[in-house]
């Protein structure tokens, strides 16, 4: 059995309004991977602020090996 992960991202529009996107992960994505592309897209003005998170579902899929 194999875990299922919710990874979820929240960022702030530069219109002020948040925008959030959360799907379901076997694992959570590369920290550094994600930290410079939230952080690229913050410094170009595309967005205001952002925070991401991976939450464990307590979700079990089986594997087939």
């Amino acid at each position: 059995m194999s875990a299922l992960l919710v990874f979820v991202v929240v960022v702030i529009l530069p219109t002020g309004q948040p925008a959030i996107k959360a799907e379901l992960v076997k694992e959570c994505p590369d920290q550094t991977f994600i930290i410079s592309a939230y952080q690229q897209m913050k410094v170009a003005g595309e967005i205001l602020d952002w925070q991401a998170r991976c939450y464990d579902s307590k979700l079990k899929i089986q594997t087939f090996t």
